[in-house]
């Protein structure tokens, strides 16, 4: 399955990346306790025992009538609600971050998360960092109300498959019904690097979820901040590669253990520009000026 994306960062020192596997990884096939079942599986095994569906996708049907790790058999029987033949699609994510500063959501939130651009994608992916503050009724938690802004701003186009945090870092995922129909199965694991790789001020929560015959991991991050602590953020980064625990009797790290791999969050990487570069007495950080860019080159 091929994945487009389109990303949105809030922050000059957001990034969101994508990486993937040139093959399918082959620690994948031990991933459940259970047997992998293929999609043409699960086609032919329905029409083995004569089910009579809908075959179209605009069906009301929730995730999964056990309301969590689904039965083989839920399985099955949602894939073929969406299912019609077996030619690969490409999955189209929309993947967003934003260091909210422990702020509140605003009331609108079109000009970062565009509904044109959302309703083209099966899986709407939203990563936030210090995401922390007091909270108004009815909400009782940031995640909350947090999550309550985003799907107000997302609308009735896709639902909630699950949402994950780690200290005040959120990480949630939305999917349109016809993909999430797709979803076989989801967890998620977060890796402290604050003092002492205990407090969760920093490090990574991780959602991981198996659509069709695809694994896709997205990661949200908030990495060591200040100038000169390029290695910790590199450190920081590889205890969450290795940390992260997405699926059961797996012994690899995210990056050999999913085909496809987004990596959000606030980085705060820095650019060590000399004095020169942008003028004598300016602060490049709180008040850059255009010409600063323009130097710059990739």
């Amino acid at each position: 399955m091929h994945i487009d994306m389109k990303a949105m960062t809030h922050s000059a020192r957001s990034l969101v990346l994508f990486y993937s596997t040139r093959r399918r990884p082959s620690c994948l096939s031990n991933r459940f306790d259970r047997d992998p079942i293929p999609l043409c599986d699960c086609v032919r095994a329905c029409v083995r025992a004569r089910v009579c569906m809908r075959a179209h996708t605009q069906v009301d049907y929730p995730l999964f009538r056990s309301g969590g790790e689904p039965t083989s058999e839920e399985i099955r029987m949602q894939l073929v609600l969406v299912t019609t033949n077996t030619t690969p699609k490409p999955l189209r994510a929309f993947v967003g971050t934003w260091n909210v500063g422990n702020a509140p959501p605003d009331e609108d939130l079109s000009s970062w998360l565009d509904p044109e651009e959302m309703d083209g994608a099966d899986i709407i992916a939203i990563g936030a960092q210090e995401c922390e503050f007091k909270t108004s009724s009815p909400d009782t938690s940031c995640q909350d109300e947090w999550i309550h802004a985003l799907s107000l701003a997302i609308g009735d186009s896709h639902v909630l498959v699950r949402a994950d945090s780690l200290g005040q870092m959120r990480l949630a995922i939305w999917a349109k019904m016809a993909t999430v129909a797709g979803i076989s199965a989801h967890s998620s694991d977060g890796v402290a690097t604050g003092i002492g790789n205990v407090m969760a001020n920093k490090g990574g929560v991780a959602t991981a979820i198996w659509i069709w015959n695809t694994s896709v991991v997205f990661v949200n991050s908030h990495l060591a901040a200040h100038q000169n602590e390029t290695k910790r953020r590199n450190m920081d980064y590889s205890n969450i590669v290795g940390g992260l625990e997405l699926a059961s009797h797996v012994a690899c790290d995210i990056l050999q253990e999913f085909e496809h791999v987004v990596w959000m969050g606030d980085l705060n990487y820095r650019l060590d520009l000399p004095e020169s570069v942008y003028g004598e007495g300016c602060n490049a950080k709180e008040n850059p000026p255009a010409e600063l860019f323009s130097t710059i080159k990739t």
